[in-house]
């Protein structure tokens, strides 16, 4: 079992062999890690609306924001964490940097930074003797 980080459990699903259990839960954390590595803002848009399953508005109140901001916000978040993930467990499916310069570019440059600090997630399964 996983946590979220807000105290809430992901189950492995029932019926999985326990090598895609195994593999399942790696996902699981490795993904749970790259929402953690998220700059603030980031992080409280993709928390809020995907686990708190908070409106679009609400968030845009929350961080004195547009509404149009929040879906930009959201859609960059989700660019990253494809590009966390994948540098975790798929390294040949990471994008390649934007531009050098702007705002945009050093938060993504930053973020692979964290997540390679992190390293990849290893689960080592639990052999009965």
């Amino acid at each position: 079992m996983l946590e979220t980080g807000d105290g809430d459990m992901l189950l492995p699903v029932a019926g999985e062999d326990p090598e895609e259990e195994l593999l399942s839960q790696e996902r699981a954390t490795c993904v749970l890690k790259a929402i953690d590595a998220l700059p603030a803002r980031l992080r409280t848009v993709v928390r809020g609306y995907f686990f708190e399953e908070r409106t679009v508005g609400e968030l845009a109140r929350e961080l004195g924001v547009t509404q149009s901001r929040v879906s930009q916000l959201r859609s960059e978040a989700i660019e990253l964490l494809r590009d966390g993930v994948n540098a975790q467990l798929d390294p040949s499916r990471v994008t390649p940097l934007r531009r050098s310069s702007g705002r945009v570019s050093r938060r993504q440059a930053s973020y692979r930074a964290t997540m390679a600090r992190q390293g990849t997630p290893v689960l080592i399964p639990q052999v009965a003797g």
